[in-house]
């Protein structure tokens, strides 16, 4: 068998590379995004200072009580108004 030969079977080059020219279907529109925020980081800084004062004082709590709450909030209402635009 020289380089030239194709072997047996039923192997046919592909006309294009795979992911390529596909086209949406009819009616369907591409998923929206939400844009970037600070919310997730100012909700995980809230949960670092909540654990953290459960260790030292209260008031370390209820800094990240309210930091906590502020970014779920926060986070949850620019989601939701990415859904109604």
């Amino acid at each position: 068998m020289n380089m030239n030969d194709k072997p047996a079977g039923n192997f046919e080059e592909p006309d294009s590379k795979p992911g390529r020219n596909h086209t949406a279907a009819p009616g369907i529109l591409p998923e929206r995004l939400p844009e970037p925020t600070l919310w997730p980081a100012v909700l995980a800084l809230g949960s670092c200072f909540l654990a953290w004062g459960i260790l030292t004082s209260w008031l370390m709590s209820a800094a990240g009580a309210v930091l906590f709450i502020m970014g779920c909030a926060g986070w949850v209402g620019d989601l939701r108004g990415v859904k109604n635009k």
